[in-house]
C-alpha cells in the first residue's frame, strides 16, 4: 500500500513539475552572466547581485574589441539584486553587434566587493534530466532551474 501511495505521489509531483516547466517558456529569467539584453529601442538591460552593501557601484559596457563603450555610475547599493538599463543610442552606439558584455565594480570598506553579474535571458524550452528541470534559453545555453536568480 505504501509503495503504491508513494508511486502515485511521485507521478503527481512529476506532472506538476511538467506543467510548471511549460509555463516558463517565453518568460525572461535572470541568470549569472554578463550579456545585456537589448530591446527594440537599443536599451540594454542587465542586473547585478551584491552579497553585502557596496559603495561606488559602477557598470562598464565593453565592446568586442575590449574598449569601454559607456559607464553607469550606480552609486552606493544595498545587498541584493539591482537592475539597470544602458541606452546604446544615447552613448552613440548604433551597431549593437559591437557590444560584447558588461562588468561591474564596487567596494566594501575600500576592498573590491564580490559582485555577480546577471543577464536577462528568455526561456525557449524546458527539459528534465535525472529528476531535475533544465531550461534552454534563446541564446542556446541550457541551465539548471536552480541557477535562475529571478523570474521577470
Amino acid at each position: 500500500q505504501l509503495n503504491s501511495t508513494m508511486s502515485s505521489i511521485t507521478t503527481q509531483f512529476n506532472a506538476l513539475q511538467n506543467m510548471q516547466g511549460t509555463s516558463l517558456v517565453g518568460r525572461q529569467v535572470l541568470l549569472p552572466g554578463n550579456q545585456l539584453a537589448f530591446d527594440a529601442n537599443g536599451v540594454g538591460q542587465g542586473a547585478l547581485e551584491l552579497p553585502k552593501d557596496a559603495k561606488g557601484v559602477k557598470v562598464e559596457v565593453i565592446s568586442t574589441t575590449g574598449t569601454v563603450l559607456g559607464t553607469l555610475n550606480l552609486g552606493d547599493k544595498t545587498a541584493g539584486t539591482h537592475h539597470f538599463n544602458w541606452d546604446a543610442q544615447a552613448a552613440g552606439v548604433t551597431d549593437l553587434s559591437k557590444v560584447k558584455s558588461f562588468r561591474v565594480t564596487s567596494d566594501v570598506n575600500g576592498v573590491a566587493a564580490t559582485v555577480t553579474a546577471l543577464a536577462p535571458q528568455t526561456v525557449s524550452a524546458v527539459s528534465f534530466a535525472d529528476g531535475a528541470m533544465r531550461l534552454r534559453t534563446t541564446s542556446g545555453s541550457t541551465v539548471a532551474y536552480s541557477d535562475v536568480k529571478e523570474f521577470m
